[in-house]
């Protein structure tokens, strides 16, 4: 029992030492840039909810990781991002490529020796729902993200159980026509990439099995009888959700340290 509870006590000693080490991270400095796509979809309400979901993602950070963002301004792109993809930043042309040669290079330099790290809000087809220039890229020259609004939709679907001799069936999913994401899905996506700019992967498939992570990664969706059921697809194997290695991500991000 005495090992048992010395064991309980030093795991809270560490994680009020990770607790700590966060709450001591410098600020993060967001501006977000609000395509043309996002400015007609949401009209008048497009500066209001572009600050709600900044306000959402920041809320998730103070509050369970004691990380501070700081929003410094909601602007429109000077460039021109009309039917760009959402493409890796290495292809010339896409949403992050321009970015990357539009944008002076980012990074330190802010007040309270913070960093900063640049938002691009969309509302079309780019092929996802949100991507960063790079892993662990808080603190550089390319600290960009997307977050898409627009949910694809799908085509119809079909499902089939069995031989409907013995009480199987089929049928279809009616088509899903591209939508507005709820506003939870726009935080999730938020907080999802700025995580990727910590340096936080996908978790493992069975971390998802068990819990809703804002770091599961929608799988594709299945016509079931009862209608499209989501799904969540695994990634690597860090966790954002997990407090050793999200205060660890932060710490090593925002000093320089190498990657653990």
């Amino acid at each position: 029992m005495s090992k048992l509870v010395n064991r309980m006590i030093l795991a809270s000693l560490l994680f009020a030492a990770f607790t700590a080490q966060a709450s001591a991270a410098v600020p993060v400095y967001i501006t977000i840039y609000m395509e043309k796509s996002f400015v007609n979809e949401f009209g008048s309400q497009a500066t209001s909810t572009a600050n709600r979901i900044f306000n959402d993602t920041a809320r998730y950070y103070q509050d369970k990781w004691g990380l501070e963002l700081r929003l410094n301004r909601i602007d429109q792109p000077f460039w021109v991002t009309d039917g760009a993809s959402g493409e890796s930043p290495d292809v010339k042309g896409s949403l992050l490529n321009l970015m990357r040669t539009q944008l002076p290079p980012g990074g330190t330099g802010w007040p309270n020796n913070g960093v900063e790290a640049r938002w691009l809000l969309v509302h079309r087809d780019i092929g996802l729902q949100g991507r960063v220039d790079h892993i662990s890229a808080l603190g550089g020259a390319w600290s960009n993200l997307l977050v898409n609004t627009q949910d694809r939709g799908r085509g119809i679907g079909s499902w089939a159980t069995g031989d409907p001799r013995q009480g199987g069936g089929s049928g279809t999913c009616a088509a899903v026509p591209a939508h507005r994401r709820a506003s939870s899905q726009m935080r999730d996506t938020a907080i999802h990439e700025m995580a990727h700019l910590l340096s936080a992967v996908h978790p493992s498939a069975a971390a998802c099995a068990i819990r809703n992570s804002p770091m599961c990664v929608p799988g594709p969706a299945t016509c079931t009888s009862t209608g499209w059921v989501e799904s969540r697809a695994p990634g690597g194997s860090m966790d954002p959700d997990n407090a050793a290695s999200m205060t660890r991500f932060i710490s090593h991000s925002l000093s320089g340290l190498p990657n653990p």
